[in-house]
């Protein structure tokens, strides 16, 4: 389906000619939008800053045509969280944790950082050549990016599910097999062997690994 199905107001343009953007590929990272639109993420801390931020992409000019080739923009994934909560008329981080982690029983985590838990671990940058604490800003309109907050054993327990150690259930399991397979659509990433799967890297020459850095 088009986005624009979803959020009616989206719209991309190339060279001049309108475009519509699939949900596959905003889901492999081939829909044209470049990475520098990261910059049009505002800090915000809103019950609405998602679709805020997702309606800075209105009329965005893409670096190339949707489907073309690969290019891996952060924002994609928020056009994803956007398009969630208005199918489901929930929240976003509501949609994860009664769906995602609550069955999958990843009870010790949640979407997006809470500044009053006093078991997260603090962060810290450096200034005048030395650690300080660090008090991040928030960037809500982002979580479906990333910005999920957990703990050792519920990572082990979230590897383990991917690699099918553990079993997450009929439907769920379906979704991570499928997840875990590279787009063959667009040649892999230039100057690698890599190929873009849905949220995962994955390297299928020499020792096949699924990854994903940061």
């Amino acid at each position: 389906d088009p986005v624009s199905k979803y959020l009616e107001w989206f719209s991309a343009n190339y060279k001049g000619k309108k475009y519509e953007i699939t949900l596959r590929q905003i889901l492999h990272q081939t829909s044209g939008i470049p990475f520098k639109s990261i910059a049009l993420i505002p800090e915000s801390n809103a019950p609405d800053a998602l679709q805020k931020t997702v309606q800075k992409l209105k009329g965005i000019e893409l670096s190339r045509v949707p489907g073309d080739a690969f290019e891996y923009a952060t924002i994609n994934y928020d056009i994803i969280g956007a398009v969630i909560e208005k199918v489901t008329r929930m929240s976003y981080e509501e949609y994860m944790t009664k769906h995602i982690l609550k069955p999958l029983g990843l009870l010790h985590t949640r979407v997006g950082a809470d500044k009053s838990d006093k078991l997260m671990s603090k962060g810290y940058k450096i200034s005048f050549f030395s650690p300080r604490p660090y008090d991040a800003p928030v960037y809500r309109g982002n979580y479906p990016a990333g910005y999920i907050v957990s703990d050792a054993k519920d990572m082990s327990r979230w590897v383990q599910l991917q690699m099918g150690v553990l079993d997450p259930g009929p439907g769920i399991r379906e979704l991570m097999e499928k997840s875990h397979q590279p787009d063959k659509s667009v040649s892999p990433t230039p100057g690698t062997p890599v190929s873009y799967a849905m949220g995962w890297m994955v390297h299928e020459y020499g020792s096949p690994l699924i990854e994903h850095g940061g």
